[in-house]
């Protein structure tokens, strides 16, 4: 069952005033997996109760390491593998935390300095050999979770819109309509309803950047 946690069935009936009986669970699980592939995120929502993620990486030689959710709240700990299966912890000191990436300060003091061959200030390469637990996900306060509410309402609403025509034409597709620059005449296309909902993404949600 969704939790409708972002967006609420009262706040999408506010925009078109449909019944909140018309809308479904399986509308807001769909828009959540979409905008969660959009974004490249495993975690949308923030939730402080929630239990730190604990993920192994490969290092690959760079001094950066993107996680599989973002934006990153907080770090919990970072480790590096120094042979036989032992990790060995970076000090908070050693890296600096941005909303997208993880980025070792130059030539870190770690714990693990005689241990890992090479320098301290990039990851050493290898398979798995990088774990990281942290905190991630949208928080209220984020200007891009506004963006990720507005874009949820507009796309369950569409969805409620194709429902609400009921019947055969549940299935109509959406018009659009475009006039490039230099063109006379406007140009119409027929688009679907997966196809319409990407494009809400595209104009309202900006792909997560390294930042």
């Amino acid at each position: 069952m969704a939790a409708w946690d972002i967006v609420t069935v009262e706040e999408c009936v506010a925009l078109l005033g449909y019944a909140e009986e018309l809308y479904q669970d399986a509308w807001y699980e769909w828009v959540e997996a979409l905008i969660k592939r959009h974004l490249a995120t495993g975690t949308l929502l923030y939730d402080e109760d929630a239990d730190a993620l604990v993920e192994l990486y490969s290092g690959d030689g760079t001094p950066i390491l993107s996680p599989r959710s973002r934006p990153i709240v907080s770090v919990v700990a970072l480790k590096a593998e120094a042979g036989s299966g032992t990790y060995l912890s970076y000090p908070d000191s050693g890296y600096y935390v941005h909303k997208n990436y993880i980025e070792l300060a130059p030539q870190a003091q770690t714990t693990a300095r005689w241990a890992i061959k090479g320098r301290e200030d990039i990851f050493p390469k290898g398979v798995n050999n990088v774990e990281l637990t942290y905190k991630a996900g949208l928080q209220e306060s984020d200007n891009l979770y506004q963006l990720v509410k507005m874009a949820m309402a507009q796309m369950i609403n569409l969805q409620a819109q194709v429902a609400a025509r009921g019947g055969a034409d549940a299935g109509l597709a959406f018009l659009t309509q475009a006039q490039p620059m230099g063109d006379r005449e406007l140009r119409t296309d027929v688009a679907g309803l997966h196809k319409t909902l990407m494009d809400v993404l595209y104009t309202l949600l900006p792909r997560q950047t390294r930042r």
